[in-house]
């Protein structure tokens, strides 16, 4: 069986000619109002197709890919080992979409568990890693399965729990760690399995993350002791090359000969959160590490009030070219949140948009600092601005 394509966005150069653009925006900032063009019909056909070729495959910020798609160990094709797969596989869908590790406590949840092939949307069986020798205990094969947006979105509603959508904080993890033959900053290529199993542990809850690569330009901002004391704003300068979102810093270190612990500082925004947890064994505490993060992060930009859309008003500065006012157009349009978008003045290089979104103006601001196309403007206003 193959997979249906899903549709992605990329970065356009324009076909159009500047002075098709120019044309086209000397006319819009001909009027007060943007209400005076719409609809659409009235504008010459020309400005039209232009706008239309501008908005097709611009890109929002960094998604997330896969939430709604699980692969699952199986040991045949049997009708009963295929509904355990796709039970274990929505349990995990849901883990990632809802933002919350345990969703099978809420009750309405389990009764969805008598009818999971309505959930599912297609499926197909692949080889564990063929060219991988397998281990005695590894079962061989895998059962990809891909559920139904919109199913698992009105299931969560329904239970009360909250759509976290594909836009979300990107993780840079520096990590110091106390081992027998010292202390240690985890990189991203770092021989042994901590990498990956930090990589699997951050995908399981749809989290993107990344590890420091530790080259010269790392070592010369960042030392072991910066990490290993909290000195955080040298890690912090360090980070910006690598455009995260949240810069997650932990030390490590053996308490006993099994337990472990870490204490961790979650820098987010113009916050910092700090915690300390203990596990036995440095898997099981790093494993941990990852769900609290995604908790914290889940909690601060997941779980908006669900509800009727609501309709908002969002300024956006310096759009000064019919490319950008596009550009910006389908970015919110393409926001899971976001049902409709409308323009409802253009003021100069600032437009006004209406957009009915759930959650809320708040919810919504919160979106769109995470991605890569907008950010707030200088000044204590609500207003936004493309990023450069």
């Amino acid at each position: 069986m193959t997979w249906m394509a899903a549709p992605r966005y990329g970065r356009l150069n324009p076909a159009a000619s500047w002075a098709s653009d120019l044309t086209c925006l000397q006319r819009l900032h001909s009027v007060p109002s943007m209400s005076d063009l719409l609809p659409l019909r009235r504008m010459p056909w020309l400005c039209l197709a232009v706008l239309l070729l501008l908005a097709s495959g611009i890109a929002g910020g960094a998604e997330v890919e896969g939430l709604y798609e699980v692969g699952i160990p199986v040991q045949d094709k049997t009708r009963g080992e295929q509904r355990r797969a796709f039970r274990l596989a929505l349990e995990q869908v849901l883990v990632k979409v809802s933002g919350n590790r345990a969703p099978l406590a809420m009750p309405r949840l389990k009764l969805a568990f008598q009818k999971l092939e309505a959930y599912v949307q297609q499926f197909r069986y692949q080889l564990a890693e063929p060219d991988r020798p397998r281990a005695g205990d590894e079962l061989p094969l895998v059962l990809e399965v891909s559920f139904d947006h919109e199913g698992v979105n009105r299931l969560l509603r329904q239970a009360g729990l909250p759509v976290w959508g594909r836009t979300r904080p990107a993780v840079l993890m520096w990590l110091a760690l106390e081992q027998a033959e010292g202390r240690k900053i985890l990189a991203s290529d770092a021989p042994g399995p901590l990498p990956g199993l930090l990589q699997a542990g951050a995908a399981a809850r749809g989290l993107p993350l990344n590890l420091p690569i530790l080259d010269l330009e790392d070592q010369a901002q960042v030392r072991i002791t910066d990490v290993w004391g909290g000195f955080l704003e040298p890690v912090n300068v360090a980070s910006q090359r690598y455009g995260s979102d949240a810069v997650l810093v932990g030390k490590a270190y053996s308490v006993l000969s099994t337990l472990w612990e870490v204490r961790w500082s979650l820098m987010l925004e113009d916050r910092i959160q700090h915690w300390t947890s203990r596990a036995d064994g440095v898997e099981a505490l790093l494993e941990e590490g990852i769900h609290e993060t995604a908790d914290r992060l889940a909690a601060a930009f997941g779980r908006v009030k669900e509800g009727p859309s609501t309709a908002e008003v969002l300024v956006v500065k310096g759009l000064n070219r019919l490319e950008d006012y596009a550009r910006v157009h389908t970015y919110l349009l393409s926001l899971e949140r976001v049902r409709r978008v409308e323009v409802v003045r253009l003021a100069g290089e600032r437009v006004s948009f209406r957009i009915e979104a759930r959650g809320g103006l708040e919810a919504l601001q919160r979106l769109l600092v995470l991605g890569e196309v907008l950010m707030k403007a200088d000044g204590d206003s609500e207003d936004f601005q493309l990023r450069p």
